[in-house]
């Protein structure tokens, strides 16, 4: 388990540009700010204190992060910062969700506002 200290708008970037990568359209961002599986806050705010991947998205992320060369991975703070350190830290957190089919849940300090970059997650 892992904690990142980013202002919102790296954060988001480094989220991008690995999901690119994963060759997937939102699944790391949308899974990082929605509160699935009930939307458990409520349409309160533009970003919910928590996102959440359930046990089995856990899993999907966990084989998608593993897929991503090597080379690649080393690449990542080039196209955004904090990437690699983001790619890692939610790599080694799925591997460990999968192994014991848990979930994860990513906590924010600060909910991300549109009108601000300076959110903590």
């Amino acid at each position: 388990w892992d904690s990142i200290e980013a202002n919102g708008a790296d954060f988001v970037e480094a989220l991008e540009a690995i999901d690119a990568h994963l060759g997937s359209r939102g699944f790391l961002p949308v899974f990082t700010f929605n509160n699935s599986p009930r939307d458990v806050l409520g349409p309160d705010g533009d970003c919910p204190s928590f996102g959440y991947f359930t046990p089995e998205a856990a899993t999907d992320l966990q084989a998608l992060l593993e897929r991503v060369p090597s080379g690649t991975v080393a690449e990542l703070d080039a196209e955004a910062p904090l990437a690699d350190r983001v790619y890692w830290a939610f790599r080694e957190t799925a591997t460990e969700a999968s192994r014991h089919g848990y979930a994860i849940a990513v906590l924010h300090d600060e909910p991300l506002r549109s009108d601000s970059d300076s959110a903590r997650c």
